[in-house]
């Protein structure tokens, strides 16, 4: 799932992302209220990252905001997207 909102700069991206054949890695990605989030874990159970709060956490997670932002489309439209995904939805605020 990933939900981006302009009016507050902000987005959530949540999904599972096939690493190996057999090896998926859930990934939560956002920026929020001026506070940065990521957290990867392997399998679910095996944290590959854990990081969160703001300075350059939160500066690191804005640029993605801005970087995401020439993916979003227009209501009813699919977004692009490049590589192998397991598990990803999209939402967008109106």
């Amino acid at each position: 799932m990933e939900a981006v909102v302009t009016r507050r700069p902000g987005f959530l991206w949540d999904a599972e992302v096939s690493m190996l054949p057999g090896v998926a890695v859930r990934v939560v990605d956002s920026y929020i209220a001026g506070e940065g989030l990521l957290q990867a874990a392997a399998l679910g159970l095996f944290t590959v990252a854990d990081v969160h709060g703001g300075g350059e956490i939160a500066c690191g997670e804005m640029m993605r905001f801005f970087a995401e932002a020439a993916w979003v489309r227009p209501k009813g439209r699919k977004p692009y997207f490049l590589g192998t995904v397991t598990s990803l939805t999209y939402e967008f605020s109106p």
